[in-house]
């Protein structure tokens, strides 16, 4: 199952028109295959790992959210958007059970080093399935606008892509791809396929790269070609996003790279440094493609009013209730009260938003204006632990591969630190990118969530077997 979770886990279409992860597959495929492994000989419900911590904590956000929940549907006038009480109990509920779901499918589904590594190759073949299969035709389209092609994705698009119910425009020509020109993958938007391939697969990219480890063999290289090929083809498709996200994963990712390559080789990566950014001036002046999208979504970007807006508003709506937040689902009515007015004055304001509701713009300012900070403070802590946790994991392993002689073959200390290495990559990615907005609750995040969780504590009782 190692193999397949990832896939799965990318699948966030809509199938069936009722609320949340009741109407998303992996919902359906996780849960029986959970209720499979309980029900054979091997597995019992005993056998389930049980924080007693992580359950007093999860019932009592239940039942604090409740009561905010409740407070703000009595005192905010009910607007679009905004959920019943019932409604968003029931859709905390579900989130919640989606947390759960995901921790346990992967706690089912990798117990060795060998489903560890299958997982970890499973990262690498899905990029590159996802790019052959959705991305390449995507692309063929932005360069070449080729009717064949078009219709090859409004076909895919109709079976497999998630899609905004309230922006139908978006979708006007069959397809995001064919009605906008930008790469969106399987997501409802350009910047949200760029969080989902930046946070998901570059964090391996780029550790294949320091590690200079052949990717789908995990075999030690004087150099990773196959990870740089990866990361070439990651960089083109967030370029031709055409999205401000992709834009700064892309400079993200460059400058971990450099910080890596600059302490081997600082004279050979100054000259390179050099070499690009007379090769990228030239570019942006000589081709206008490039001078384009880099003026339009990143130097000169416009249409930022209602991004701003909100950030300003749900930032407000957090200093207003910094403590318990307003409640899962309810930050919509305390944006129109607190947003610039001279933010408003757009058309995406008048005809959107104003009849849907006031869609959160940073998902950071609207978990804190929604949950506050007395249950987002232990989970920074929860992180950061993890992240010193890794810095000594990370020295025991580097003692462990630098007295190994065979660093060459095939070693499991190799996806070790394949591992390693792309967990603070992946948790400052997606942490970065959670001061804007993308489906930061998808199955995808909380699958890689759950796999460096779990797979840090099985390599914890693998070294301290070594030793």
């Amino acid at each position: 199952m190692s193999w397949f979770l990832l896939p799965i886990s990318i699948l966030t279409k809509s199938f069936i028109h009722i609320p949340s992860i009741f109407g998303l597959l992996p919902t359906y495929i996780f849960t029986i295959y959970c209720m499979f492994q309980l029900s054979i000989k091997r597995y019992g419900i005993g056998e389930l790992y049980v924080n007693k911590k992580v359950i007093l904590f999860t019932l009592m956000f239940i039942l604090v959210q409740t009561i905010v929940m409740a407070i703000s549907s009595l005192t905010m006038h009910p607007l679009v958007g905004t959920p019943k009480f019932q409604n968003g109990c029931l859709l905390l509920i579900l989130i919640i059970f989606s947390y759960f779901l995901s921790y346990y499918t992967v706690y089912l589904s990798i117990s060795n080093f060998k489903q560890i590594s299958f997982f970890v190759k499973s990262v690498y073949i899905t990029f590159v399935v996802f790019f052959i299969f959705i991305l390449l035709p995507q692309i063929i389209s932005v360069l070449f606008n080729i009717s064949f092609f078009n219709e090859i994705n409004n076909v895919i698009s109709s079976l497999l892509a998630a899609k905004h119910i309230h922006r139908l425009d978006f979708y006007s020509c069959g397809s995001y791809v064919t009605t906008l020109h930008r790469i969106n993958g399987l997501s409802e938007e350009a910047s949200f396929f760029a969080a989902e391939v930046g946070i998901i697969f570059a964090p391996f990219i780029l550790s294949g790269i320091k590690n200079k480890i052949n990717v789908f063999t995990f075999v030690k290289k004087k150099f990773s070609l196959s990870a740089f090929i990866l990361l070439l083809i990651l960089f083109s498709s967030l370029f031709l996003a055409k999205t401000t996200t992709g834009l700064l994963v892309i400079i993200i990712c460059s400058i971990f790279l450099y910080s890596w390559i600059m302490k081997n080789y600082p004279v050979q990566t100054i000259i390179f440094t050099l070499i690009f950014l007379l090769l990228f001036f030239v570019a942006y002046i000589k081709i206008h493609f490039i001078h384009s999208v880099l003026n339009n979504y990143l130097f000169k970007k416009h249409g930022t009013s209602n991004r701003l807006g909100s950030t300003i508003a749900l930032f407000i709506t957090f200093l207003h209730h910094p403590i318990f937040g307003v409640g899962h689902g309810y930050t919509s009515p305390y944006s129109f009260l607190y947003v610039p007015r001279h933010l408003t004055d757009n058309f995406e304001y008048d005809f959107f938003f104003k009849k849907y509701g006031f869609a959160a713009q940073s998902n950071l300012m609207c978990i804190l204006a929604e949950v506050g900070l007395v249950f987002i403070l232990p989970l920074f802590i929860y992180i950061f632990k993890k992240l010193k946790l890794y810095k000594r994991i990370l020295f025991q392993l580097d003692t462990i591969i630098h007295s190994n002689d065979k660093l060459n073959q095939f070693n499991k200390f190799n996806v070790y630190k394949l591992i390693l290495d792309a967990f603070p990559i992946f948790i400052f990615l997606y942490l970065f990118l959670m001061l804007f907005s993308f489906s930061y609750l998808d199955y995808c995040y909380l699958i890689m969530f759950a796999f460096y969780f779990v797979v840090i504590k099985l390599i914890i009782k693998d070294l301290s077997n070594e030793s």
